[in-house]
């Protein structure tokens, strides 16, 4: 899995994260399902957060965030049974951060501000 990265804009450290689930086999995925994403901001260490497949934000401070700083995310997909999963992609206020994959039957996770 290839993270995708997102530059800060402002001195803002927080982000909400948002899991949506889209494609032929969304049905067959609970909203309750947990998929863990890995940030990275610069060349910190790695922090992880748990979503849920219910769409709704998850709020997600990042202490020390300051405009410029790169954030890396990568996604962990589970294992469910007659999903096969595409690249997950991450968006920022709609815009697909540079290395996402447009997916068709794909989990999508999405960052907003």
């Amino acid at each position: 899995m290839r993270p995708q990265d997102w530059t800060a804009q402002d001195p803002e450290p927080s982000l909400r994260l948002r899991k949506v689930v889209v494609g032929d086999g969304s049905g067959l995925v609970d909203g309750g399902l947990s998929f863990t994403v890995t940030y990275q901001v610069n060349d910190g260490d790695p922090q992880q957060v748990v979503v849920t497949a219910d769409g709704e934000p998850k709020p997600l401070s990042i202490e020390g965030l300051a405009p410029g700083d790169k954030v890396a995310f990568a996604e962990e997909l589970p294992q469910v049974d007659g999903v096969r999963w595409q690249e997950p992609s991450f968006s920022v206020a709609g815009t697909a951060l540079p290395g996402a994959c447009s997916p068709s039957r794909a989990p999508r996770s999405s960052t907003s501000r």
